[in-house]
């Protein structure tokens, strides 16, 4: 392997390592958000909330291999404070996009690249998530679409958005995948940010 391929191979590596970590932690804020707002709200807005975690029983039930029988983890009780703890990251940006419910999560980004032009939190938020599925499952074969990208952003762009753990690498030679996750890194970073003052 040649120099310019190992830098680009180390710039790809240190980009999923931090497009994954920092993702955790947008994945806790939003987590975390909606507890804080969801159990305040009116029975009323909750309902389709009930029937899906009803849906997810299915996600408890497991097969044990020694006995040869089928389990249930734990039992579900009807609470009236019910926190969702179940429900992903991608379940809670999909449902508050249709409903509307959490005031926080009603907030746009600006586009780091274009002016006047922004999107709504959760467009994002569910790119930043198919994403990140894409590099949990197919790191050894990376093929983004425009459904993983929420801007693709020229290298001028990127550059003034310089990470420490970058240092001494040249992002100027990365590939088109890395370029796609340095720049879903900016967004996500820009979002937890607006979620956290």
């Amino acid at each position: 392997m040649d120099q310019s391929e190992l830098i680009k191979l180390q710039i790809k590596s240190l980009l999923i390592v931090h497009y994954v970590s920092t993702f955790s932690t947008l994945e806790k804020i939003i987590k975390q958000i909606f507890q804080e707002k969801i159990v305040i709200k009116e029975h009323k807005h909750k309902s389709k909330l009930y029937f899906a975690y009803g849906c997810m029983v299915g996600n408890d039930v497991y097969y044990d291999f020694e006995n040869e029988s089928l389990h249930l983890n734990g039992t579900r009780k009807y609470k009236d404070d019910e926190l969702f703890n179940n429900l992903n990251i991608n379940k809670i940006i999909k449902f508050d996009r249709k409903e509307h419910l959490i005031e926080n999560f009603g907030i746009t980004i600006d586009s780091v690249q274009t002016k006047k032009l922004s999107y709504t939190l959760h467009d994002v938020v569910i790119k930043l998530i198919e994403m990140r599925n894409v590099l949990a499952h197919e790191v050894d074969n990376i093929i983004f679409k425009e459904k993983h990208i929420v801007d693709n952003l020229s290298i001028e762009c990127i550059k003034k958005y310089p990470y420490e753990w970058l240092e001494g690498l040249d992002v100027t030679r990365i590939d088109n995948e890395s370029l796609a996750i340095y720049s879903n890194l900016i967004y996500m970073e820009l979002v937890i940010k607006k979620l956290s003052s």
